[in-house]
């Protein structure tokens, strides 16, 4: 009677908790799904503390403590020069994790690899290296970068892909405000001239440097400067981008009055493009502290559009971040502080903005 008793009892608790017998030779930590059916189901958001729901959808007490967010890790701003499909180098800002060899990092990021290509290939942008390239070594003494590079830079058939290479390591290194100077090793040697007659044999700067040149060395006695202009990388970005030019027996008022005034004139080529209207011209020019002053005749007002008026200011603002000591830019036109049509004061000076065409790392 007793026995009898007993096996109706282990019946019925068996049959009010739905519980079934472990599944026998289950491994430790191995996910027992014996009694899933019959938990209560729990929608996302309800499950707190890691998970823990008791079977009347409260959350669990317990004394584990919570598990600390992640803190995000620091990142640096870095302008780095890369190219589009028709050989432009572009200058795009990137934020690089916080390191000591950040210049190697903005140099390696550079190089055509598929990490690199699939970050930037839906901006219209490419990797200016070639492939397989290394850094030997990058050392930064008062104020020259001496890079070193493995072979494999100089992997390419084409003058255009020459200067692309020479001009993108020298614009991204002298980003760096410790970087006025850069000196280019290949396989810890240095070479005088590369295949296609690019002079390597001095330190390069961004005074005897071109961009977006069909040339890259600056002929001895003759000045460079660069103006900003646009161009579409693809159907969905277009960007700013130096564009290199030559002159001789200029100074800074000089040079000023050039850029405002190659700023005016259409584009040869068709592929690049100025929002500044035709005719533009500087009229005077006057340097103060890390201000410039710009006087502009009043061609500079004959446009229309919000899109432009912000291009107007952007091709200016980064054309003039070239001479030297100067960090704002104030405008006059026709010498009179004024509005432009499309709204912007241009009574209080402007910045220089330190990032330049920011799409990337958003």
């Amino acid at each position: 009677m007793k026995r009898s008793l007993c096996l109706l009892l282990v019946a019925a608790i068996v049959l009010l908790t739905g519980c079934a017998l472990p599944v026998e030779g289950n491994p430790r930590g191995a996910e027992d799904t014996s009694v899933q059916g019959n938990m209560v189901d729990v929608e996302e958001g309800d499950v707190s503390d890691q998970g823990k729901v008791s079977y009347d959808n409260k959350p669990v007490e317990t004394d584990e403590p919570d598990e600390p967010e992640k803190p995000e890790k620091p990142t640096m701003q870095v302008n780095i020069y890369y190219q589009d499909a028709d050989g432009y180098i572009i200058p795009v800002t990137r934020r690089i994790s916080k390191q000591e060899g950040i210049a190697r990092a903005a140099i390696n990021s550079l190089i055509d690899n598929s990490i690199n290509r699939e970050e930037i290939d839906y901006y219209g942008l490419y990797p200016v290296l070639p492939k397989g390239t290394r850094i030997l070594g990058l050392t930064i003494r008062e104020g020259t970068a001496i890079i070193d590079f493995s072979g494999e830079l100089l992997d390419y058939d084409s003058e255009k892909a020459e200067k692309c290479i020479i001009s993108s390591i020298v614009y991204t290194l002298t980003e760096f405000s410790t970087v006025q100077r850069v000196r280019i090793l290949v396989n810890g040697s240095r070479k005088d001239r590369l295949k296609f007659g690019t002079d390597i044999s001095e330190d390069l700067d961004r005074q005897n440097i071109l961009i977006n040149s069909e040339k890259i060395n600056v002929e001895q006695g003759m000045a460079k400067y660069d103006v900003y202009l646009f161009k579409a990388a693809n159907d969905r970005f277009s960007y700013i981008l130096p564009v290199s030019a030559e002159a001789s027996g200029i100074d800074a008022d000089a040079i000023a009055a050039r850029i405002i005034s190659d700023l005016g004139k259409k584009p040869a080529g068709g592929v690049l493009f100025s929002e500044l209207p035709e005719g533009t011209e500087l009229i005077g020019s006057d340097i103060k502290d890390d201000m410039i002053v710009l006087d502009i005749s009043k061609e500079i007002m004959n446009y229309g559009g919000n899109a432009r008026e912000e291009g107007i200011l952007r091709q200016i603002l980064y054309s003039m971040a070239q001479i030297e000591g100067v960090k704002k830019v104030k405008i006059l036109v026709g010498g009179k502080a004024t509005n432009l049509p499309e709204g912007t004061d241009l009574t209080e000076s402007m910045s220089i903005p330190s990032v330049i065409n920011d799409y990337i790392d958003k």
